[in-house]
């Protein structure tokens, strides 16, 4: 959800729906939206927190499924009034980039037709959720404050059915872990210390959104995301 105009807008107790009248999420009360601010609705909270932990405008669970091939969405407020209703799909003109290669579906015009299918493109791979589309987006990844002496970065782009792995660090207790979005582990690597490059093979992996971390037994270092499509 986007708040284009230029005051606060208070949602406590506003009415999120999809195509399915019984598929109701209220938002909590005392949840305020910003001017030309952005929130997030979620159907896992605990899970979109866990992969996007710098975000903190973000409310859930909702607890029913979006369509794939396109529905539409509806917001009412707390008096029960239609505010607005979106109807995206997953065919021209909307752009197909966004139904299952793991680009998100951004609004070119908030103050548009947004029912208008040329108004969307295809924009950030993996998600740039809670913020504006920016031409810099891509796969972010984050470092422990507490840790300066660790850094780890991920490519993004796979060739020849590889990645690389590269990362700083004087710890020997750290893995990397690859899981799939059931949560089902993909791939495991121990990490050795110091200054290290390692080269992940992905011909075996399915084409598809995966997840990733860098952890010890104690805790989380980075997170990211990683898109296969061999």
């Amino acid at each position: 959800m986007r708040n284009i105009s230029a005051a606060a807008i208070d949602l406590s107790g506003w009415i999120f729906k999809d195509d399915n009248d019984s598929n109701t999420f209220v938002i909590p009360a005392s949840t305020i939206i910003n001017s030309n601010s952005n929130l997030v609705l979620t159907r896992y909270l605990y899970d979109f927190s866990y992969v996007n932990p710098n975000i903190a405008n973000v409310i859930g669970d909702f607890n029913f499924n979006l369509s794939g091939s396109g529905e539409w969405l509806r917001i009412y407020d707390a008096s029960s009034i239609l505010k607005i209703s979106v109807h995206y799909a997953d065919t021209i003109p909307f752009p197909v980039e966004a139904d299952g290669e793991g680009y998100t579906l951004e609004l070119k015009d908030s103050s548009g037709k947004m029912n208008d299918g040329k108004n969307w493109f295809a924009g950030c791979k993996g998600g740039s959720p809670g913020k504006y589309y920016t031409d810099l987006c891509g796969f972010p990844t984050y470092a422990n404050g507490d840790d300066i002496k660790s850094f780890f970065t991920l490519s993004p782009t796979i060739t020849d059915y590889r990645t690389t792995l590269q990362y700083f660090t004087n710890r020997s207790d750290l893995r990397i872990l690859f899981y799939d979005i059931t949560g089902r582990e993909i791939y495991a690597q121990h990490l050795l210390k110091d200054d290290q490059s390692i080269i992940i093979n992905t011909r075996d992996w399915n084409n598809g959104l995966l997840f990733w971390n860098i952890t010890s037994e104690f805790e989380k270092l980075a997170v990211g995301k990683l898109f296969i499509n061999h």
